[in-house]
């Protein structure tokens, strides 16, 4: 007993050097040592991500006829599952099965919430069945990683159900779950039901985070529920979080879907006399939507004072003025566009030249139409040559 105390105190301290002496000193003295030796050695190791040596003193322990208990075991798979070898961690899982020795509530979520990481949806769900058959009831760390596991494979009826499940058993969600449910919610555009768990989660007394409120006014833009966005802004700015520029290209973004042009263009140059920091994306959402309007004059003028700020245009905006001043047949601007997307380093794809072909033969120059036609063919992949 003595030794145990003392090697594990040498282990508490993270001298290992100290608990191998005393190791060997107990066998010289003719003492076998019990699992708290074992474990305290084992879990030492785990600390100092030696996870070779943990398992050698594991089957040393065996061999001396020691049998672990769901603790030693259970150390092993966290340190299996910590450094990513989730499948190594269920395969020792079945190993401890078969002595005999079954799993608890932590063994269950350490390797269900590794095997999420790596994508090994299925499996974790077989394993969450086999803790149920063993009248094991889950918590709700549990429940929020399988939750949060079910919303990042995209499976959100499973997480609502998972989500039913933790209400019939009496299990209160914690501010995690709400955060990923409503993430996942909100990303697959289920704005009701978002709104629903939202407000549920504020009458518990959950305070949302900045993040959280980003998330919900994105997700109302995207749904072209502006009233809503500006409720959720004024909540935001009520509950201390000032509006970024995140939230701020959300609400132009979604002032542009819901042909609100003129409340997007004069926030924009609000936020401009402000010397609030312009993203790209602001930008983007505005010269699109002069595009969808037709006002090339207008878009081309944005862009060139985007330009002007030190901002890169991407190649979506470079495709999307293109398109439009080849539909209007405005191609002297295309071609201009269409070289600077090349010297900026940009490499223009079959559409860029196709709608430029198009504007071409549109306006009857079917000359250049066919130079192109014949530019393409000589830039482009074999494939695209059809």
């Amino acid at each position: 007993m003595a030794y145990s105390i003392l090697i594990d105190g040498c282990c508490q301290h993270g001298d290992l050097d100290g608990a191998h002496e005393l190791w060997h000193e107990m066998i010289q003295d003719k003492f076998t040592p019990d699992i708290f030796c074992h474990t305290s050695l084992i879990y030492s190791y785990c600390q100092k991500q030696k996870l070779q040596e943990a398992t050698d003193q594991f089957e040393i322990m065996l061999n001396d006829g020691v049998v672990p208990n769901v603790v030693t075991c259970t150390i092993i798979i966290d340190a299996f599952c910590k450094e990513g070898r989730a499948i190594e961690a269920f395969r020792f899982l079945n190993e401890m099965e078969e002595l005999g020795i079954n799993p608890n509530i932590f063994t269950y979520t350490t390797i269900i919430d590794a095997l999420y990481k790596i994508g090994s949806s299925c499996v974790a769900w077989e394993i969450f069945g086999a803790m149920i058959k063993r009248a094991l009831v889950p918590d709700v760390v549990l429940f929020t990683i399988l939750i949060n596991g079910l919303v990042k494979t995209l499976d959100l009826e499973k997480a609502l159900m998972i989500y039913e499940m933790m209400s019939q058993r009496g299990i209160d969600p914690n501010i995690f779950t709400y955060t990923s449910l409503i993430n996942g919610l909100c990303s697959a555009g289920m704005l009701p039901t978002a709104l629903g768990l939202f407000e549920e989660m504020k009458w518990k007394g959950f305070k949302p985070d900045r993040v959280l409120y980003s998330t919900m006014i994105s997700c109302c833009c995207r749904c072209k529920d502006m009233k809503k966005a500006l409720v959720f802004v004024n909540s935001m700015e009520t509950d201390g979080f000032e509006p970024d520029t995140i939230v701020y290209s959300s609400i132009i973004a979604g002032y542009c879907r819901s042909n609100n042009m003129e409340i997007a263009v004069e926030l924009f140059y609000k936020l401009e006399r402000q010397k609030f920091r312009l993203d790209r994306s602001m930008y983007t959402s505005i010269i699109a939507a002069y595009c969808r309007c037709n006002d090339i004059k207008k878009a081309v003028r944005l862009f060139n004072r985007m330009v002007e700020s030190g901002l890169l245009p991407d190649v979506y905006m470079y495709t999307c003025l293109i398109e439009r001043c080849s539909k209007l047949s405005v191609m002297s601007i295309a071609e201009l566009l269409l070289a600077k997307m090349i010297i900026v380093g940009f490499t223009p794809e079959a559409i860029n030249y196709t709608t430029l072909i198009h504007g071409y033969r549109k306006m009857g120059d079917f000359e250049k139409a066919f130079e192109l036609h014949k530019c393409i063919l000589t830039q482009l992949p074999e494939s695209l040559h059809q």
